[in-house]
């Protein structure tokens, strides 16, 4: 009951054993964790922001990240050895999709690794849209997955009074980058964000944490008080959907 008396309130104050359901925590596979020394770092930091839990999601993007079951599943066996008898958190593993060429090849196979209940993690060019969005969405349906754009405050080709809804109407689901709720992004973005979580776009909110820069940001942003109870209910959304 307090924060309706504060301006802000930390953004751990938001989290109550909280699942991210965005994160590159894997060592060596991606712009994430380095080694495993890193993404110890990173799931301390983690916690130290009351997340006990995460679906790691390592890029899969080609001509960068190569990655595939076989690649995440060794890293994410490195990490979870390394993890055993020395901390208590946990975590699976999917993947963050870039809708590109390779993606429609593992769609084609219904090879997609998903988030619990068949949802697939998704993004796209920050500089450009892909012009296939809607029909890749509607074949990913028709496959049986269920698509969650990550961070679509951040793609800048969709303007802050974007048609977003017609989206949401097509069972699209909409994952906030928390630092989107600060300026670390940009103002542009921080607007775009507070009044898309405003108007109820997303459903979930990940961390989207690559390195301690991350990490640092996170620690220090805070919450206005009247969107504090929103930020609240996607921690929650995130293991009600996800687990």
């Amino acid at each position: 009951m307090l924060q309706i008396f504060r301006k802000k309130q930390s953004f751990s104050d938001t989290i109550e054993e909280g699942l991210d359901i965005h994160c590159h925590i894997l060592p060596g596979i991606d712009d994430g964790a380095q080694d495993v020394e890193k993404s110890i770092l990173l799931i301390n930091g983690l916690q130290s922001l009351n997340i006990n839990q995460a679906i790691a999601t390592p890029h899969i993007m080609r001509g960068y990240y190569e990655n595939d079951w076989t690649s995440i599943h060794n890293a994410s066996n490195a990490l979870r050895n390394y993890l055993i008898s020395k901390s208590t958190f946990k975590f699976q593993s999917s993947a963050e999709y870039m809708l590109d060429e390779n993606f429609e090849i593992e769609l084609n196979e219904k090879s997609l690794l998903t988030h619990p209940n068949n949802y697939v993690l998704i993004e796209m060019s920050y500089a450009f849209e892909n012009p296939e969005l809607e029909k890749l969405i509607f074949r990913m349906q028709s496959a049986g997955y269920r698509p969650i754009m990550a961070h679509p405050e951040r793609y800048n080709y969709w303007p802050i009074d974007y048609n977003i809804q017609k989206l949401i109407n097509r069972g699209v689901k909409f994952q906030l980058n928390a630092l989107s709720l600060s300026k670390y992004y940009g103002t542009h973005i921080q607007k775009k964000a507070l009044k898309w979580l405003r108007e109820d776009v997303y459903t979930f909110i990940g961390t989207d944490i690559h390195h301690t820069r991350h990490l640092e940001a996170l620690k220090e942003l805070k919450i206005n008080a009247k969107d504090f109870e929103r930020v609240k209910e996607l921690w929650v959304n995130n293991k009600k959907y996800l687990t």
